[in-house]
């Protein structure tokens, strides 16, 4: 698999390992190659209509800035920082978390394209423990746990992140007892 998605301890990052910019160069800075720009897109929930996209591109030769705003790069590792969101949180909140990252040649065509879901997981995690005294005794505290399993150990498998997104958002219902629609797409 060539995209992995991984978060630090305290939610503060969405850890990307890719191989496009390894592919442009090594080192501090990774070359983007001549001409060419690289998209990174954020999708969360699978809100396609809300992604949030980081665009670069650079001048022959020179080296992948570092914004301490929304990224940093180094090497094969993108650290993407909450403000991505333009949210104004200093952490990442529960949900599943889409990265896409498209290389595009300075004609326009993209050239490749890595992609990837992950569950960001904070504190779900602690709300679905409360429902582990009641565990066999309602239909939903056993739902509960099968979905937060589900989430858990399907992130990363690089083929599924509609089904992700469908259960984080059964799993955000029950544990907030209601009906709501995680995307709002207008």
């Amino acid at each position: 698999m060539a995209l992995t998605i991984s978060k630090n301890a305290d939610c503060t990052q969405l850890i990307v390992t890719q191989t496009i910019l390894n592919a442009a160069g090594t080192g501090s800075g990774t070359a983007i190659p001549t001409g060419a720009t690289i998209e990174f897109t954020i999708f969360k929930n699978c809100c396609d209509c809300t992604g949030f996209p980081i665009t670069i591109l650079q001048d022959a030769g020179t080296k992948v800035p570092v914004d301490g705003t929304n990224y940093s790069i180094e090497d094969k590792i993108i650290k993407i920082l909450p403000g991505v969101l333009g949210t104004g949180t200093t952490v990442f909140p529960d949900g599943v978390y889409k990265v896409v990252i498209t290389q595009i040649e300075s004609g326009g065509a993209p050239i490749t394209t890595e992609s990837n879901c992950f569950f960001m997981d904070c504190s779900t995690s602690c709300e679905v423990a409360k429902y582990v005294k009641n565990l066999l005794k309602t239909p939903a505290d056993v739902e509960a746990h099968l979905l937060h399993f589900g989430l858990v150990n399907g992130s990363n498998c690089n083929c599924n992140c509609d089904e992700l997104c469908s259960l984080y958002s059964k799993l955000y219902n029950i544990l907030n007892n209601t009906e709501t629609c995680l995307c709002n797409c207008t």
